[in-house]
Formats: C-alpha cells, structure tokens, sequence
C-alpha cells in the first residue's frame, strides 16, 4: 500500500505544484518592499523613565544658565559702550571749549592788530606790519 502524505507535506507539495504551474518565460515579480529598519535607542541599563524628567530640568537650567551668562554680558557690553559715549561727549565739549578758546584769542589778536595798524600812516610799513600780525595771529613762520 502507498503512503498517503502528511498534513506536514501537504502545504510543500502544494506550493511545489503551483511553482511548477508558472510558465518560465514569465519572471517572477518583484518582492514587496520591506519595511524600513526600526530606530533603535541605545540605553544604559541604569536608566529609567524616572530619570527623563530630571534630564530634561537639567537641560532647561543649563539653558537658563547659558541665557543668565548671555544677558549679563551684554548689560556688560551696554555699560561699556554708555561709559564710551560718555567719554566722547565729555572729549566733544572739551575739544568746543579749546575752539571756542582760540577763537576768542583770535579775535583779540586781530582787535589789536587792527588798532596797531590805525596808528601807522605809511601805507608800505602798514602792508608789512599787516602781513606780519596775520602770520603771527595764524602760527605761521616768517
């Protein structure tokens, strides 16, 4: 007597048989694309959901930190840049003070080098002792 199959081979025998019902000339399609891969997060085996929390309020006042550090130097930076302005404005009314300074010795110069040359009636004299007070009320070397 012949053996009858199994229930085991019966499901190879059946895919044997519709394997060979395919025509060769028809190539097999493409296998479905597989899935991607999972995203695996490495751990320490000491962490625990407990422990997430705490990193994250560790990470927010490290940031706090770093936003306090930031602030603060640039109220240091404002302050210096005020204290430099300060110091412009003050150099500014020192340098107008000097001007203003000149300008009032200049003008006594020329007041007394106006009535200097009303007392001189030689118009050749009055020329040269005109050239010469202008040289002297510029700085100017004769």
């Amino acid at each position: 007597a012949a053996a009858e199959p199994t229930a085991a081979s019966q499901p190879a025998t059946a895919f044997l048989t519709a394997a060979a019902a395919i025509p060769s000339s028809v190539s097999p399609s493409n296998p479905p694309p597989s899935p991607p891969p999972a995203t695996t997060i490495f751990t320490n085996g000491t962490d625990t959901t407990g422990d997430i929390p705490t990193k994250l309020k560790d990470a927010a006042s490290a940031k706090n930190k770093e936003a306090d550090m930031k602030k603060k130097e640039a109220t240091e930076k404002r302050a210096a840049a005020d204290q430099k302005q300060q110091d412009a404005t003050a150099q500014r009314a020192a340098a107008n003070a000097m001007k203003k300074d000149a300008d009032e010795k200049k003008a006594r110069a020329q007041n007394t080098r106006d009535s200097m040359l009303g007392g001189i009636t030689d118009e050749k004299k009055k020329k040269k002792a005109r050239l010469l007070a202008d040289a002297a009320i510029a700085g100017v070397n004769v």
